[in-house]
């Protein structure tokens, strides 16, 4: 086989693996795209619900050494999505649901540890909770003690946000049920109205299986 031959072959080859790639990229787009418009049905359904109901949340949510909230209020809710222009073209590719509660008090907590403060504003601060705190110093500047206020509000998030590239979902959950934030990547079949459904049951204190679906 001569050279230009060869180099023919290769040619050919390659657009042949890249035709395959952009179906592939196409398939996982459409797929995505149609999981997470039912996901935002369903969630902009419960919406107005929610808002007509104002539940009170049923869980307890125990923020280590600061105490534990119980019987938060329900403040308001909201969904919304966003799209991404591919190929002229505008998928959706996030979505966002968002429940603020408040709580019957702010917690309290103070420490005689810099480390031991650290470690717990840490913890609070990558779950979206809100904190107040005051150092004390001695005269010459040493840290004596920390006292920290945390506000009494408490936001539940769930976020779809679409991998187009490896045809997945990665679903964040926040503060469902537990000061605690789950994810996981799921394929677009998984994303659909029992797993949402699961959700809100959850979200309302009733028997559910999002544990399994959650895998955790």
């Amino acid at each position: 086989m001569g050279l230009l031959d060869e180099l023919k072959k290769q040619a050919e080859s390659a657009a042949a693996n890249d035709s395959d790639a952009k179906a592939r990229l196409r398939a996982n787009i459409e797929q995505i795209d149609e999981a997470l418009r039912q996901v935002f049905a369903y969630l902009d359904e419960l919406v107005p619900q929610l808002r007509t109901i104002k539940p009170s949340n049923p869980h307890t949510f125990k923020a280590w050494s600061a105490g534990e909230w119980t019987q938060l209020a329900f403040e308001n809710c909201a969904v919304n999505f966003r799209r991404e222009k591919i190929d002229d073209v505008e998928w959706v590719h996030l979505v966002e649901f968002a429940l603020g509660w408040r709580a019957p008090r702010p917690l309290q907590v103070s420490f005689g540890s810099q480390v031991e403060a650290q470690f717990l504003k840490d913890r609070l601060w990558q779950l979206g909770c809100k904190l107040e705190e005051k150092i004390t110093r001695a005269s010459d500047q040493r840290f004596q003690r920390s006292a920290i206020t945390v506000e009494p509000k408490l936001i539940t998030r769930f976020r779809f946000e679409a991998q187009f590239e490896a045809g997945k979902i990665q679903l964040t959950v926040r503060n469902l049920d537990q000061l605690h934030e789950d994810v996981l990547l799921l394929t677009p079949a998984e994303c659909n109205h029992t797993l949402c459904e699961e959700l809100a049951k959850t979200l309302l204190g009733r028997p559910s299986q999002i544990n399994a679906l959650l895998k955790r």
